[in-house]
């Protein structure tokens, strides 16, 4: 009795499943769809608006899908990591927010993912166009492989900026309306600030990806890596000028013009002015905006070499659909696509400090109003034409390179030899690819 009423209330529902799957107008219903949101947005780094962003699409969505926000730890490492582990037993997730730094590894390591193009060609044909419509060709170009596959929506958008502290600056006897311009610059500034007020003077952000580190090495001349005509990678950032480069950077650890602590420490003791400076992502500004009661001024990423070498690692993410079903794809197409209505594009801008990347929020007036009025942005904003791709190192061990990067840094920072351990990196690296 149980199982034959079991099998008529599955039969009843399938009843009124299929009565509101077709519609009046024919169109496939999405009621009941439930998909996650990846993203590595903490509370210091947007994840108040992420939240805000969710609810509302839940809330006006008028094809009844449900999102479920899910806060990635330890930044895009952690959500390349924990995304291997859930497609490993068959679970898809969603819309998954993609480092840049991850671009060529995800998209040679992750066949699981549904690129944009594709969900256009196969499941909503109607938006025909859209990328071009919303992306400049230079942002789809971020989202691009080096196989030629657009992994996802270009959705976050910066570069590394100097926050410092204007108090602290008069206080060391620093002039806050003409801050230091290169590396050099800014390590004896930071020396100042220590000798003079006891207070940390330079933070350059120390975390588990080569977001700073990156653009300081490209910025003495050299190159994380050439591929050949094959598309084969080869290691080439071991020069005398990064040996060089991290020398100096050692020197300003050892001498105490660096601090070396945890990046979340650094915010804190930075908003509560024990440190002078945060070189960090644009990214942190709402944070920085709402916790630091003093002159808070920013500058440009520290020059490390000459200017025609200077650029900057464009850090970010974009937006990857890993869904199976064809409903659950479709789900992720809409949610993506409200992240880049114009309003959804506006409040995130506002509440991280991004850069707006769709050509609806980058001419509307509001946009336009609200980066006139936000004079901190003007540091990132400056230095958007020495953009570069942040590095990807492509190949089965792509992914685990970064970490490589990252022990060498650190090691050197703790008192490693740095000649010896770049190169010894560096042969490393190249046995990984």
């Amino acid at each position: 009795m149980v199982l034959a009423l079991g099998m008529l209330l599955s039969l009843a529902a399938c009843s009124k499943q299929t009565d509101t799957d077709g519609g009046s107008d024919g169109e496939e219903s999405l009621e009941g769809v439930t998909i996650e949101y990846w993203h590595i947005n903490s509370e210091t780094q947007g994840g108040p608006v992420v939240e805000e962003l969710i609810q509302e699409f839940n809330e006006t969505n008028e094809k009844g899908i449900t999102v479920i926000g899910k806060f990635n730890a330890n930044a895009y490492a952690g959500v390349a990591q924990n995304l291997q582990a859930e497609l490993a037993i068959g679970e898809y997730p969603g819309v998954v927010q993609v480092g840049w730094n991850y671009l060529n590894y995800f998209a040679e390591n992750f066949p699981q993912y549904v690129g944009p193009k594709r969900i256009i060609e196969e499941y909503v044909p109607e938006d025909e166009g859209y990328l071009e419509e919303m992306l400049e060709p230079n942002i789809i170009e971020l989202g691009t492989a080096v196989n030629g596959e657009i992994l996802g929506l270009p959705y976050a958008a910066s570069t590394p900026v100097v926050f410092y502290n204007a108090d602290i600056f008069r206080d060391a006897g620093l002039d806050p309306d003409n801050p230091p311009e290169t590396f050099d610059e800014w390590l004896a500034a930071g020396q100042t600030i220590k000798d003079k007020t006891g207070k940390e003077g330079l933070y350059y952000e120390i975390i588990a990806n080569t977001y700073t580190m990156s653009p300081m090495i490209q910025g003495v001349g050299a190159e994380m890596y050439e591929l050949d005509k094959d598309g084969n990678a080869t290691a080439t950032f071991y020069t005398p000028e990064t040996v060089e480069l991290f020398r100096k950077w050692q020197a300003g650890f050892q001498n105490g013009a660096c601090v070396e602590i945890g990046s979340e420490e650094a915010l804190g003791a930075f908003a509560a002015g024990e440190v002078a400076t945060q070189i960090v992502t644009i990214g942190k500004l709402a944070y920085m905006k709402e916790s630091c009661n003093f002159d808070l001024r920013t500058a440009p990423f520290p020059r490390t070499g000459s200017k025609e070498d200077y650029s900057v690692c464009v850090g970010g993410n974009m937006l990857c659909c890993f869904a199976e079903e064809e409903k659950e794809i479709q789900a992720c197409w809409e949610f993506m696509k409200f992240l880049y209505e114009p309003d959804s594009m506006a409040k995130w801008v506002e509440g991280t400090g991004y850069l707006p990347v769709t050509k609806s929020a980058t001419d509307s007036e509001e946009m336009k109003a609200f980066l006139a009025e936000n004079e901190l942005m003007n540091a990132s904003l400056e230095t958007w034409t020495n953009a570069r791709s942040w590095p990807s190192w492509p190949g089965a061990n792509g992914m685990n390179v970064d970490q490589v990067l990252v022990d060498m840094r650190d090691a050197i920072i703790s008192g490693a030899d740095p000649d010896k351990t770049i190169k010894e990196t560096q042969d490393k690296v190249n046995g990984m690819l």
